[in-house]
C-alpha cells in the first residue's frame, strides 16, 4: 500500500526539508525487504516505467533550448558495477548521503537544489521516499511549476510499480540478495 505522507522526523533529509519550497513524501510497505535503503532506490529505478523515462528524456531536450542542463535518467543505472560511494551519480542524481537506513541523492545548480531521500523504518516494515527541493531564483520557481505536477505523477507510479508483486523479480525480492 502506498499513502502519502510527511517527511519523516528521524531522517537525515527532516532539517533540510524545515524551510523548503517544496516538499513531497509517500510512504510504502516494503514487507521483510532486509537490504540497505541504497538497494531499495536501486530496485525502485530499475522498475521505472518506460513513460517516466520519456517525460525525463523530453524535459532533457526541452530545457537545453534554454541553456537549462541535461540531467540523464534512469536508464542504464548499474545495479552490481561497485560499492556506490558519496558523491557517484546514479541517473538524474548523485549521492549525498548513505547509511543502511537512508540514502540522500541530490542536484543542485543555479535555479534549483533538489533531494531526495529514501529513509527505511525497519519498526513497520516501510519506506518514505521524500523530496525536499529548495528554490533559488525565478527560473526555479518556473522549472518547479512544471515539474510539481509530473513529479506528483511519477514518485507514486513508481513505487506502485515495485509494490505490484508481479512487476518485481525474484532477484530483487530476495532478502539474501547482495
Amino acid at each position: 500500500m502506498i499513502s502519502q505522507t510527511t517527511v519523516p522526523e528521524a531522517s537525515n533529509i527532516a532539517d533540510y526539508a524545515y524551510d523548503s519550497d517544496f516538499q513531497h513524501a509517500f510512504a510504502m510497505s516494503v514487507g521483510s525487504y532486509k537490504k540497505s535503503a541504497l538497494d531499495l532506490y536501486l530496485d525502485l529505478v530499475a522498475k521505472t516505467p518506460a513513460w517516466i523515462d520519456f517525460v525525463i528524456t523530453s524535459r532533457n531536450k526541452l530545457v537545453r533550448l534554454f541553456g537549462l542542463k541535461h540531467l540523464g535518467n534512469f536508464r542504464g543505472i548499474e545495479r552490481r558495477r561497485k560499492m556506490y560511494k558519496v558523491g557517484d551519480k546514479l541517473g538524474i542524481f548523485s549521492i549525498l548521503a548513505m547509511s543502511e537506513q537512508e540514502v540522500i541523492l541530490g542536484d543542485c545548480d543555479k535555479h534549483l537544489d533538489v533531494r531526495v531521500s529514501v529513509f527505511k523504518s525497519d519498526e513497520n516494515d516501510t519506506a518514505i521516499v521524500s523530496t525536499v527541493v529548495h528554490i533559488h531564483n525565478l527560473v526555479g520557481q518556473m522549472c518547479l511549476f512544471f515539474v510539481v505536477p509530473a513529479h506528483k505523477q511519477i514518485v507514486p507510479a513508481l513505487l506502485r510499480k515495485w509494490t505490484d508483486p508481479g512487476s518485481r523479480s525474484r532477484r530483487f525480492n530476495r532478502v539474501t540478495d547482495k
